[in-house]
């Protein structure tokens, strides 16, 4: 008798198999995911800054100043280099000394001409007096061709002294020069030449010596687009017109000299400040203050902007020429200027914005139109924010518009705790083969 203790049958254990899964996945519900807890994004909030505010135009300039060439102004044998490279030299400075030999011969040789010329006029003049005695007793005694003889040579030598003494002041101007000096005070470069070269100042275009740098004051070249200068012009001119009073005269042009002159006797000087910054001077401070004392007589069409120079004071030789530095000039004073933090400020293709917090707390994008950069790292809207709105400043990278946000600076409520989900998505265990074994027998 054949016994089958465990008959195979596929098809029954299939269909048991479909009917088992639903009734397990029905055994763990999943967890909803509108009732998982918002975890806040941490940023730091501020408000903006309301009041009357300086503006400034911002834009970037170089110093320089014009050197002063040295050069020599007669011919000779350099002697003596009698500075350092580098050194501070004083109007007057010993700086080079050409060998004097020659000239103070030549000194000398004039001297000697002056003398021999001063006695032959001497002589000259005795002869002419005794013509003119000769012709008072009457005629006869000598006649006019001898006192017009006389009187000639007597011119003549009067000629020749006078030349005599220029040849001598001229002998005398060139020892002196054989002794250069400095025209001014500055910071000298490296002698060019070496003791023992012939120096030779009487051609077209004497051999250059060395340069100085006249560094006090230092000018400060930069651009400004021509409306800003308009605004800067018409603003100076309409305090000069209001200084004046009366005495304005409107048709006719005010030299800048002038201008700058009158407006620092009338202590409005302050209109034409600028401001500069060096690159390695920290970022925002402007330590340095000068004037605008001049502007070019006509803007540059290409780029529509004017060329201005600033003079800033350098007793200490601080600020060196060729240098590239950043420029603020003043503008008018601003009233009720509403002012963001610069980092706060973000941009897409087209707009600029800010995240502000609306009524329920969530932030939202709000564009606006900016102006000027201030102190420190300011920047002016002009548009778009009234001054009584919080903004978000660090963390809007992680922002989005109506997310949940946690302000750094505050401390984090208890609420604000995000609760472990009560249910979850993780499969059943798996069942150990005894478990399964009797589920088989019931």
């Amino acid at each position: 008798m054949n016994r089958t203790l465990f008959p195979f049958r596929p098809a029954a254990l299939l269909l048991a198999a479909a009917l088992s899964f639903p009734l397990l996945a029905g055994c763990y519900p999943k967890s909803d995911p509108s009732q998982r807890a918002e975890v806040p994004v941490p940023v730091r909030l501020a408000k903006p800054q309301v009041g009357d505010v300086t503006g400034y135009y911002n834009t970037t300039g170089h110093t320089d100043v014009t050197p002063v060439l040295i050069s020599p102004r007669v011919r000779g044998t350099l002697e003596e280099i009698c500075f350092e490279p580098g050194d501070i030299v004083n109007e007057g400075d010993v700086l080079f000394k050409i060998e004097q030999f020659d000239y103070k011969v030549k000194v000398d040789n004039a001297n000697a001409d002056c003398y021999i010329a001063k006695a032959q006029f001497d002589l000259a003049n005795s002869e002419y007096q005794r013509q003119l005695n000769m012709d008072a007793k009457g005629p006869g005694v000598t006649t006019k061709e001898d006192v017009e003889r006389a009187k000639a040579v007597l011119e003549e030598r009067r000629g020749k002294v006078e030349s005599t003494r220029v040849a001598l002041e001229q002998a005398k101007k060139d020892l002196e020069r054989t002794t250069i000096t400095a025209p001014c005070r500055g910071k000298i470069n490296k002698a060019d030449v070496a003791v023992g070269d012939l120096l030779d100042g009487t051609v077209g275009t004497p051999q250059p010596l060395t340069t100085i740098m006249s560094m006090d004051p230092m000018y400060v070249y930069f651009q400004i687009t021509d409306a800003e200068f308009n605004e800067i012009y018409s603003h100076v001119l309409g305090l000069v017109k209001k200084t004046m009073g009366d005495k304005y005269d409107p048709s006719q042009p005010i030299n800048a000299k002038q201008m700058v002159q009158f407006l620092e006797e009338n202590n409005i000087a302050q209109s034409l400040e600028v401001v500069m910054r060096l690159p390695n001077e920290p970022e925002g401070e402007y330590p340095h203050s000068g004037m605008i004392t001049y502007s070019e007589n006509t803007a540059d069409r290409n780029t529509g902007t004017i060329t201005l120079r600033a003079e800033f004071p350098n007793p200490a030789y601080e600020i060196f020429p060729g240098m590239i530095c950043n420029v603020r000039v003043k503008a008018d004073t601003i009233p009720n200027a509403v002012l963001v933090e610069e980092k706060a400020l973000c941009y897409d293709l087209s707009d600029t914005y800010v995240w502000v917090l609306d009524d329920s707390g969530r932030p939202r994008k709000q564009l606006v139109e900016i102006g000027g950069e201030f102190d420190p790292s300011m920047r002016l809207v002009t548009k778009g924010l009234t001054g009584g709105e919080t903004y978000i400043v660090d963390g809007i990278q992680q922002v989005r518009s109506g997310c949940l946000i946690q302000d750094a600076d505050a401390q984090p409520k208890p609420a604000d705790a995000a609760e472990a989900p009560a249910q979850t998505d993780a499969p059943p265990a798996a069942e150990t083969p005894a478990a399964s074994d009797q589920q088989s027998a019931q």
